[in-house]
C-alpha cells in the first residue's frame, strides 16, 4: 500500500499520524494485506458452521407466575417510602 492510501484510511477512521509513523505503517500494512491474500488462497474443504455446540438449549420455558406482593417484598427492607424501597440518593 502507498502512504497516501494509508493516510486516507486513517483520515476516514479519524486517526492522525506523523509522517514517520506513516512510513512505518506502509511496510506493516502491506505485509498484513499480503498475509490476508495468502489466507484467501488457502484450500479449505469444510462447511461453514453457525454453532459449534450441538447441545440443545437448556433454558426453561417462560411461565407467568404470581410474584411477591409489595408487603412481602419490602418486609425486610431497612427503609420503605411510599410502599417502595428507600435508597440513598447518590446522583444529583
Amino acid at each position: 500500500m502507498k502512504k497516501d492510501e494509508i493516510r486516507h484510511i486513517a483520515e476516514i477512521s479519524k486517526l492522525y499520524f506523523t509522517d514517520e509513523e506513516l512510513e512505518g505503517m506502509v511496510k506493516e500494512f502491506s505485509d498484513t494485506m499480503d498475509l490476508v491474500d495468502t489466507i484467501k488462497q488457502a484450500n479449505v474443504h469444510c462447511s461453514p458452521t453457525f454453532h459449534t455446540n450441538v447441545l440443545p438449549n437448556r433454558l426453561r420455558d417462560d411461565e407467568i407466575r404470581p410474584s411477591l406482593d409489595r408487603e412481602d417484598a419490602t418486609g425486610n427492607a431497612v427503609a420503605v417510602k411510599y410502599g417502595y424501597f428507600e435508597i440513598i440518593k447518590f446522583v444529583e
